[in-house]
């Protein structure tokens, strides 16, 4: 018989438990199968698309978004396998407009558009090569941005590349309905990171320079990312991940009594991600993890300490502490983890020059935003427009070399500051206060979804938000969410976090 009124997919997830009355499974319904599939192929496909950094993947990475997107609306047609409650039919689209996440980046991506069709400035070049920006005429009360190529960078790429992600996150809101697929979810994610981190760490044992051993980087790779200070980023996520998964499953296990349990095998490969971090060199990244490193513990023996009296727990607990010691011990020393110490001794005593420049490059980026605070100068501006203010600031404006005819220093090579290696900034600067206004709605959405859901305690919840939380503060000195995959893994994880505390919020807090 069809429910003319079905229950709503999230009330309908807590009257679905794992089995039904007689004892047998109840499967995912066919769509909800599918847009699992997507979503751990598209995230699985940024990071070994060396990032998203190249154009042609940000094509193919917003494809699949887009997919996933109309999957998670496809209205559904239940029937017994899938639902203890008969056959129905359920319709997505209720759920989508009562998000309030998805009309913050609504705004945002109109904001983005309506920069894109109010350009104030447009890139020129001439036969040998060298390009400049040149002013034109444009409505000066509007958002403006630039006229540039997609290539490098312009409204419409940064609309490609936010846009992913938000639907991204609008799919796991409205499409998962069942908390059994969002493990699949972080199990996919998992699995697709210990394959990444076996190749980063198959190319530093062989001491190769070159991703898969054939793809040129400008930079210093780590694993698929051009950049190793992305990599890292990249990987102190999947720290959170399997951290969250084996706090989940130990707690789970001690309330169940369970005789087994997958924890200690998910708390090995949580330091193994740990040894990914530290030996990728990145010292942002391993200031990052150190602090992650720190909350987790804190939140750890917090739900230790206020839970019952199990005899098994202090034991497992120090066990575990033991072994990965162990594991951890070996695992730096035979990947030459000495270097990471050394640089991170040149961070604090203040004797690398890069921490001074971008210092310097922050300085100069706020001058650049002061310049137009409201509106900004358009997203993925920051390359072409920067240079106006960065020409004030000779230390970062160009090298300086000695001239053996004039007898002096002189100004050589000009520097080219593609990023501002401060997210914060570059996003301030590109965007105005008004465009950052619906990121910063966004983020206090989601303190207080997970305050009114009383999901404090909840590790599936509390771990992967102090993983986001990091790379927060990793993106004040690096421009960690210029890269497609970091970015759109935060926000997929964000919404996974989020969906989770709604998944298992109290009864009397719903």
């Amino acid at each position: 018989m069809t429910s003319s009124r079905p229950p709503h997919p999230v009330v309908r997830q807590r009257l679905h438990h794992t089995h039904a009355g007689d004892g047998k499974r109840i499967g995912l319904h066919p769509a909800e199968k599918a847009l699992v599939g997507l979503i751990i192929v598209q995230l699985a496909f940024w990071a070994w698309a060396n990032g998203g950094m190249r154009l042609w993947s940000n094509w193919v990475g917003c494809s699949l978004a887009v997919v996933a997107f109309i999957v998670s609306l496809w209205p559904r047609h239940y029937t017994e396998e899938n639902s203890r409650q008969g056959r129905f039919h359920l319709s997505m689209w209720p759920r989508l407009l009562r998000f309030p996440l998805f009309w913050a980046g609504l705004l945002l991506m109109a904001y983005i558009a309506i920069q894109g069709f109010n350009p104030a400035w447009v890139w020129m070049t001439n036969e040998a090569g060298s390009w400049w920006m040149q002013g034109i005429p444009h409505i000066e009360w509007l958002p403006h941005g630039t006229i540039s190529p997609l290539k490098m960078g312009n409204p419409l790429r940064s609309i490609m590349i936010f846009g992913a992600g938000w639907l991204t996150l609008c799919a796991i809101w409205v499409g998962v309905t069942r908390r059994r697929s969002l493990q699949i979810i972080l199990y996919g994610i998992a699995a697709n990171a210990l394959l990444l981190a076996g190749l980063a760490i198959a190319q530093r044992l062989t001491g190769t320079d070159k991703i898969l051993w054939f793809q040129e980087s400008p930079n210093e790779i780590w694993g698929t990312f051009f950049y190793r200070n992305h990599g890292g980023a990249w990987f102190n996520l999947m720290v959170a991940v399997f951290c969250a998964l084996a706090c989940w499953h130990y707690l789970r296990g001690l309330r169940t009594f369970a005789k087994s349990s997958p924890t200690p095998v998910l708390g090995f490969l949580s330091l193994l991600m740990t040894v990914t971090v530290i030996v990728s060199y990145s010292r942002g990244a391993v200031l990052a993890l150190l602090v992650f490193l720190g909350l987790f513990l804190i939140f750890f023996l917090l739900r230790q300490f206020s839970l019952p009296n199990y005899p098994q727990k202090h034991l497992v607990t120090a066990v575990l502490l033991l072994t990965f010691a162990g594991f951890a011990f070996i695992g730096l020393r035979g990947l030459d983890a000495k270097k990471t110490w050394d640089r991170m001794e040149e961070l604090f005593a203040g004797e690398t020059t890069s921490l001074v420049a971008r210092q310097i490059a922050t300085k100069a980026t706020f001058d650049m935003w002061r310049a137009s605070p409201w509106l900004g100068h358009g997203a993925d501006s920051f390359q072409f427009i920067f240079p106006l203010y960065q020409q004030n600031h000779p230390e970062i404006w160009s090298q300086q070399r000695w001239d053996k005819r004039q007898q002096k220093m002189v100004e050589g090579r000009r520097f080219f500051w593609q990023n501002a290696h401060n997210d914060f900034a570059q996003i301030l600067a590109e965007l105005g206060v008004v465009g950052v206004a619906p990121i910063v709605f966004g983020l206090l959405w989601g303190a207080w979804h997970c305050v009114r859901r009383r999901a404090w305690g909840n590790p599936m919840v509390v771990v992967p938000l102090l993983g986001l939380l990091v790379v927060l503060f990793h993106s004040w000195g690096e421009f960690v969410f210029q890269c497609p995959a970091i970015l759109i893994m935060w926000l997929a994880l964000g919404g996974i976090a989020l969906h989770w505390a709604e998944l298992e919020a109290p009864a009397q807090s719903r």
